[in-house]
């Protein structure tokens, strides 16, 4: 290369040799120096191309991604400005993972030096399908309280978890394992001090139990917030809720079942819907398995001091019955499958309710069923209050429903009511009744009506015939009675209190043995009456025997001796002249002397006793059995003195024609007379009776 000296002595001259000489420089020092330092180690890499035209893919522009002719790494020649570009878009190796340098990439792909600083701008794709998102919007979706706090336990976090709760209400916040309460120097937990808002309550879900300082489990216990947690592989959850809040529960579950499901045909030619189980759960003890195992227990704590606002209630199960199908607010189903006899009174129970108390109940309640305060099981019927009653001027629709005069109307068309009284009173429940431009006919009782309060069955199918021993049993002390009816209301002319169908007997006698059973009983039972007519009857069977009959006709029947009893403190007597059969009336232990009536079979007697109730031997008065039953001469035996009716003799003469060996005592001639053929006859007396000496 030659060069202009006149040119090059020139300042412009300088100039432009100097550049040529740097070409030239460049041309002829620069390949063995790119070729000197790919020998050893680059302090940036080079790109390599196949050609001048096709750029490494991926290179930031407009550096390493700009075609670049002719240049390698290999040492081969290129200009000053290609070289320029590819150092424009290189990296310095030793900036990697510093100040100001950038961040390196493993051999994973991942960046090996943390991130430090505000990205919560930085958007994030987590893969093609997902929508590119905000760090902090995807961030606000975990909520982990360890993100926003030390979770060590030490006193700042106090104020930054009240700041977490207030930011975060309504939302699913997660607790991971490890968290520390935050606490005072002394130890004391700082609990949260802050909560949501009504209807803004957040969920916690815990993988671990929070700790205090000193490693005690703990939780949170913010109000009416929903916790879960998952640790010591447990699933729970846990509400505590404000005292004025509404009443939110904390799991809820809604199943609706559509139409559409298929039908099952069944045995008798109908059909049912699937059986459908919002919650299932199988428990099974295998064999040799030792333990009390519950599907479902239910633990209940009740610390209130308010007696009419505080209830606590270990499941509360309400059936809201629209349309026509069955309904059960609980159904309890028990298999057994085992194909043995029990071997304790305690196999299968289907279902058990133990009260445990300390103390009497209330005073009262020992003859008042009434009262009371504490009870097994509480039965109760109400009438359901869903409709309106009647008012004027109303504006009615077909179908509408009001309740009036304890009965329920439904409107047969649109209209107003009138602007009368209550005319729902007036009423019958046939026929339509006009009301303004309404009509009303009648659809069935308001007062609501419930068949049982318990019922038990056994299957109808013959094939699988079952029974009970008993249907209600009792071991239990009863201070009161085991059944007080004393509070019923039999509201009806034909109510009973305790009804049974006939030849059903009442045992009075049972002292829980076979052989003790039925040895005293009342049953009813049928009965022939005297003219041999059918009837029935009310027994007292003894040993299997009718003893006595109470007969529909009205008639008392015994089978064996009776004796009929008077006085405050009444005793049966007892005498061999009625036996085998007989009726013995009277005798109290009262009086000291008495007279029994007493027909057996000498006939009827009267017979005198004294306070134990002994008979005395010889009867006062004895009418014997044949003496006008069969027409016989029999004498009557009188052991009294006797004594005749007095009456003036104009009486005697004014009485009806008597039957003959009447006697009455002319009390006007103090002689006894005697009727005989329509006339009285004065009986003749002899002289006085005179004292016989001795």
């Amino acid at each position: 290369m030659q060069i202009d000296r006149k040119k090059a002595q020139s300042p412009r001259g300088i100039s432009a040799l100097y550049f040529m000489g740097m070409i030239a420089f460049s041309a002829s020092f620069l390949p063995t120096l790119i070729h000197a330092q790919t020998t050893r180690q680059a302090n940036h890499t080079l790109p390599r191309y196949k050609d001048d035209s096709t750029p490494i893919s991926g290179a930031p522009s407009p550096g390493l991604n700009t075609p670049i002719a002719g240049a390698y790494a290999d040492g081969s020649p290129a200009t000053l400005a290609q070289i320029a570009r590819m150092a424009d878009g290189s990296v310095q190796q030793s900036e990697g993972n510093r100040a100001n340098g950038y961040a390196q990439l493993d051999a994973n792909g991942h960046v090996t030096a943390p991130l430090v600083g505000d990205i919560s701008g930085a958007r994030v794709k987590m893969d093609d399908t997902a929508l590119s998102r905000t760090l902090a919007a995807v961030l606000g979706n975990t909520n982990v309280v360890q993100d926003y706090l030390y979770a060590d336990g030490r006193e700042e976090d106090a104020r930054r978890l009240d700041h977490f709760i207030a930011s975060h209400c309504g939302s699913v916040i997660h607790v991971r394992q490890g968290f520390i309460i935050p606490a005072r120097a002394n130890g004391e937990a700082l609990f949260p001090a802050r909560d949501c808002p009504a209807g803004q309550n957040s969920n916690w879900v815990y993988e671990g139990q929070p700790l205090t300082t000193k490693g005690t489990p703990t939780t949170l216990r913010t109000p009416d917030d929903l916790h879960e947690s998952r640790a010591n592989g447990t699933l729970s959850f846990s509400k505590r809720k404000k005292n004025d809040t509404g009443t939110a529960p904390g799991i809820y579950m809604q199943m609706e079942n559509e139409a559409v499901l298929p039908r099952v045909p069944t045995g008798d030619g109908g059909s049912m819907a699937q059986s459908v189980a919002m919650l299932g759960m199988n428990v099974v003890q295998e064999p040799g398995a030792k333990a009390s195992l519950n599907g479902l227990e239910i633990t209940t704590q009740d610390y209130g001091t308010d007696t009419n606002a505080s209830q606590v209630q270990g499941a509360g199960i309400s059936t809201m019955k629209h349309g026509a199908g069955s309904d059960w607010a609980l159904s309890l189903a028990g298999y057994d499958f085992s194909a043995r006899q029990p071997d304790t009174v305690l196999s299968y129970t289907g279902l058990e309710n133990d009260v445990q108390v300390n103390g009497d109940d209330t005073t009262a309640a020992l003859w008042d069923p009434t009262q009371g305060g504490r009870h097994l099981v509480w039965l109760g019927g109400n009438t359901t209050n869903s409709w309106p009653r009647w008012s004027p001027g109303r504006r009615i629709s077909a179908g509408s429903i009001i309740q009036g005069n304890h009965q329920l109307w439904i409107a047969v068309n649109d209209g107003v009511t009138g602007q009368s009284n209550d005319p729902t009173s007036t009423w019958s429940i046939a026929g339509i009744h006009p009301d303004g431009t309404v009509r009303w006919k009648w659809q069935y009782g308001y007062d609501g009506v419930i068949s049982k309060a318990i019922w038990i069955v056994s299957s109808s199918d013959p094939a699988m015939l079952s029974a009970f021993d008993e249907g209600i049993a009792t071991n239990a002390r009863i201070r009161n009675a085991f059944i007080d009816l004393t509070a019923e209301h039999l509201i009806d002319d034909r109510a009973a209190a305790i009804r049974l169908r006939q030849g059903d007997p009442i045992d009075f006698s049972g002292d829980g043995t076979q052989d003790g059973k039925n040895q005293h009983v009342i049953v009813a039972d049928s009965h022939v009456t005297p003219d041999g007519k059918d009837a029935g009857s009310l027994d007292i069977r003894i040993r299997n025997h009718r003893t006595a009959s109470f007969a529909d006709d009205q008639s008392f029947v015994t089978a064996g001796r009776t004796h009929l009893a008077t006085g405050a403190d009444a005793t049966l007597a007892r005498h061999d002249h009625a036996y085998p059969t007989g009726l013995t009336i009277g005798h109290s232990r009262i009086m000291p002397n008495q007279t029994d009536l007493v027909m057996g079979q000498n006939g009827l007697e009267m017979v005198g006793t004294d306070q134990k109730g002994k008979i005395g031997s010889t009867p006062v008065l004895t009418f014997p059995a044949t003496a006008s039953a069969d027409g016989g001469v029999t004498a009557i035996n009188i052991n009294t003195p006797l004594h005749l009716l007095d009456m003036t003799q104009a009486r005697i003469l004014a009485l009806p024609r008597q039957q003959d060996g009447t006697l009455l005592n002319n009390v006007d001639t103090g002689t006894p007379v005697i009727s005989e053929h329509g006339h009285w006859y004065p009986l003749v007396l002899g002289p006085p009776l005179q004292q016989v000496s001795k």
